[in-house]
């Protein structure tokens, strides 16, 4: 099973679809920490025909840069076939984790480890700091 994953402002899943808003999220400004991470985890999980009607754990990771785990997230699935389903057709389920109230301690740089069935599937990763304070004009030198 191969994952699709990308942070973004946000996700829904509509009939089967991935709806995303903002996606390719690397970088995250707030005011101060501790502050909300405010975001949502888009994902699309490609499921060969070997691995559909079976159970399947995937478990999400949020760890800061000096190690401490942030947040652990752990959901059981299975993918069942589709009508008319092909022998070798690949089944992609859509999936969306919500961050939107997550507490980030400190800046610094994350990772979001996704693992599926105890294996590393993706890791996505950002960097959160502070909102760069805006700079005041650079006057020149006037020439009469």
């Amino acid at each position: 099973m191969t994952v699709d994953a990308m942070l973004c402002d946000a996700a829904t899943v509509r009939e089967g679809l991935l709806n995303v808003l903002g996606a390719g999220i690397t970088r995250l400004h707030r005011e101060q920490f501790p502050a909300a991470m405010g975001t949502q985890l888009a994902l699309l999980l490609h499921s060969t025909a070997k691995e559909m009607g079976k159970s399947h754990k995937l478990v999400i990771t949020v760890t800061h840069e000096n190690k401490e785990k942030i947040a652990e997230f752990a959901v059981d699935f299975s993918v069942a076939a589709n009508p008319g389903h092909q022998a070798n057709e690949v089944i992609t389920v859509p999936l969306v984790a919500t961050f939107q109230q997550q507490v980030l301690p400190l800046a610094g740089a994350y990772d979001i480890e996704l693992k599926i069935d105890g294996k590393v599937a993706r890791t996505v990763q950002f960097h959160a700091g502070l909102t760069p304070k805006p700079q005041p004009p650079i006057m020149g030198s006037a020439r009469g």
